[in-house]
């Protein structure tokens, strides 16, 4: 999901924690009454059929993930299907984590021609994409060519991906909760004693970092630029809400607070005190010196010299997702209880480009991820036989080195129609359905900030925040100095006025909603 970089920027740390947390999935749903959904897994919602009289037509999907050396091979096989349910050849693109945002803005900005593409609250960032009219509104092709989609998604949901009245963008249907917490090898985790069951807080994990420090000389103990830290824990409960769907902006509420005020997250208690702690963290050794400059931290993980790294969020069966990622076997240990809010509701989903030549066939193809297993999985997991082996009806085996292996099943649409890695649990899907129901639920969820009367000051802070956002979150600076530095550009950013804005639009909305 993903997703503490500064006091004010801890949000936007999410943003490479959600891409650590490959494992996000969750069940397709069977629509029931009142919109909720209940997963049943193998059940298939009824496609939208495409018109006999189409005419072929080229569709260009750009996704966040690893590029696969074997895509072509896999285009030509989920063309084979798409050319003939909807006359319409697909090529997938994959930029990495780390360059995927910034390549989807420089395409929207040119105007690029494209037809769908991977966005969230943590990568290709989807309200600004909405406010410079990248993407285009959605809600007649999904009246039309979306069924299996609008089946499947939990009616409360569509509020989220809702600006100004429109819809902007179909939602990736997975887990849509936080659990924040960390992956650790488990073979130190073993080594060393650490038990799970004793974690409660991310600072229970210091006397297990300095075994590491002590023993494992070319082990650094925490990996975690990009990764969130939480601010509340299992000792204080879900404690701090966003008051916007943006990971970078530093403007929470309180949770429980009846008069909903909406502050700046880097003068809270929590944050300072964070701050404080990863600094003391940098100092001790627990992360490596040049920890700022980490700009793939997905990648990193996979190396080895890291005993724990931040997990975005923890799922079912995530445990499993992960080591198959990074090829090191580790156990999650979540620091905080499950949550969720606006902000995850929207952590993936796909939009369909305003420069789109064949808008309703974009449509017609997302829908198939709905409705067409073979296909879903086929773009989720490669080619039978020769990138995967099917172990039987519900799991699948990864063929090692095949040159097909995304584990990013939560880019691609309905993932309850993904197969079950082996080694997941046969009930994934019914735990990840009800630990979305049972998590905590934002008193925010359905509010969404439009920022457009005060854009350019959120332009002009999150740049400012993204300048101190590496440094504050690996301890790399003292926050003491970086801090007051940091909060006089804010201020003369307009800070003070966003937070009226979010607040007054705020007030409105509660009083609409009886909130």
């Amino acid at each position: 999901m993903k997703r503490n970089r500064s006091m004010h920027v801890l949000c936007l740390a999410a943003i490479v924690a959600l891409a650590l947390a490959a494992a996000g999935c969750a069940p397709a749903p069977t629509p029931t009454s009142g919109g909720q959904a209940t997963p049943t897994p193998g059940n298939q919602a009824t496609p939208t059929e495409a018109p006999k009289e189409l005419e072929p037509v080229d569709l260009t999907w750009y996704v966040i993930g690893t590029p696969q050396a074997d895509q072509a091979s896999v285009d030509a096989a989920a063309s084979a299907i798409t050319m003939e349910k909807i006359k319409a050849n697909l090529r997938i693109i994959t930029f990495d984590w780390g360059t995927y945002s910034d390549k989807l803005k420089t395409m929207a900005a040119t105007g690029e021609e494209y037809d769908l593409c991977f966005t969230s609250s943590w990568a290709n960032e989807f309200f600004s994409g909405v406010s410079k009219g990248a993407f285009l509104p959605i809600d007649d092709l999904l009246a039309e060519h979306g069924q299996s989609i609008l089946a499947q998604v939990p009616e409360e949901y569509w509020g989220a991906a809702t600006v100004a009245g429109k819809r902007y963008a179909m939602f990736n249907y997975q887990i849509s909760v936080a659990q924040n917490g960390l992956f650790v090898q488990k073979a130190l985790a073993e080594t060393y004693g650490l038990d799970p069951a004793a974690i409660r807080k991310i600072e229970d994990f210091a006397p297990f970092f300095d075994k590491i420090l002590e023993n494992e000389p070319g082990i650094t103990p925490l990996l975690t630029g990009g990764g969130l830290i939480p601010l509340f824990n299992y000792d204080t409960g879900y404690t701090l809400d966003r008051a916007t769907q943006s990971w970078v902006l530093p403007l929470y509420i309180r949770v429980g607070d009846p008069d909903f005020k909406v502050f700046d997250l880097g003068q809270s208690p929590e944050s300072k005190g964070r701050n404080a702690l990863m600094r003391s963290w940098y100092n001790k050794g627990y992360l490596r010196k040049d920890a700022a400059s980490i700009t793939d931290p997905a990648s990193e993980s996979k190396t080895g010299k890291y005993a724990a790294w931040v997990a975005g969020t923890i799922t079912p069966g995530g445990e499993v997702v992960e080591s198959a990622r990074t090829g090191i076997d580790v156990i999650a240990i979540p620091i905080a209880p499950a949550y969720t809010d606006t902000t995850y509701v929207i952590a993936a989903m796909t939009a369909i480009s305003r420069t789109s030549k064949n808008p309703e066939r974009a449509m017609m193809l997302f829908d198939l991820m709905y409705s067409d297993k073979a296909l879903y999985n086929l773009v989720c997991n490669g080619i039978e036989g020769t990138h995967y082996t099917k172990i039987d009806e519900t799991y699948i085996r990864p063929i090692a080195d095949s040159g097909y292996a995304p584990t990013t099943d939560w880019v691609f649409g309905g993932q309850f129609n993904a197969f079950l890695k082996e080694g997941m649990a046969p009930d994934t899907w019914t735990v990840t359905d009800a630990l979305n129901k049972s998590a905590a639920k934002s008193p925010l969820m359905g509010f969404v900030y439009n920022q457009e009367d005060v854009k350019d000051k959120v332009a002009q802070i999150e740049a400012i925040l993204q300048e101190y956002a590496q440094a504050m979150a690996t301890g790399t600076v003292d926050p003491d100095v970086a801090q007051p530095e940091l909060d006089a550009k804010l201020k003369a950013a307009g800070l003070d006025d966003v937070i009226a804005d979010v607040q007054a639009q705020l007030d409105a909305w509660r009083a609409a909603n009886g909130k």
